[in-house]
């Protein structure tokens, strides 16, 4: 009987575990395939990028264009590349905010250079990273920018830059971030 009872206890323990950390589970918002649909025709800004980008609060328009939120979660360069072989319109701007998931690759600085090549050919904007400890993200970053004439948004000098976890930032940090990614837009746009 006592058996039975603490069989009872743990299908009842796993069941409400399975039920609080699906109810709690961070759904994935956006797809390669859902931000393609999205992008493929955009004409407007098409901000691509990893869940910073994915979870940030931008305006629906900016500069008189239509914002296209592109991010996605865990995106790395090679994910946005995969997009970006398969846009077909131009949109005004392109933003580039990728490189936090890259960090263990070795080969970041080619993958991130062939993405700006691969891109449709209008502005595109490269941003770097706000976190701190990827400098050598950042260089890769500011290399590839220059040698594909993009516009820097160098987001590496935010001070005080604040994380849960060392990648996703905390309100007063993801404020600041978004608002400096957003005059970098309207910079390299001349919409200021």
């Amino acid at each position: 009987m006592r058996w039975l009872i603490v069989i009872a206890l743990l299908v009842a323990s796993n069941v409400a575990t399975f039920y609080v950390t699906k109810k709690n589970a961070r759904p994935k918002r956006h797809s390669v395939e859902s931000v393609l649909a999205e992008v493929r025709t955009a004409t407007g800004i098409v901000m691509m990028g990893d869940s910073l980008v994915e979870d940030a609060k931008f305006p629906s328009a900016l500069c008189g264009l239509q914002v296209v939120n592109a991010g996605i979660g865990g995106a790395k360069s090679s994910t946005l590349l995969a997009i970006a072989d398969k846009m077909q319109a131009k949109p005004a701007l392109i933003v580039v905010s990728v490189g936090v998931n890259d960090a263990e690759d070795g080969a970041f600085a080619a993958k991130y250079t062939l993405l700006l090549e691969t891109l449709p050919r209008t502005r595109i904007a490269a941003v770097t990273l706000a976190q701190p400890g990827f400098e050598n993200i950042n260089q890769a970053i500011k290399i590839a920018a220059n040698e594909n004439g993009a516009h820097l948004i160098d987001l590496g000098s935010l001070k005080h830059f604040k994380t849960r976890d060392g990648i996703h930032p905390v309100y007063p940090s993801y404020a600041e971030w978004r608002e400096r990614l957003l005059d970098g837009v309207r910079q390299a746009l001349h919409c200021e």
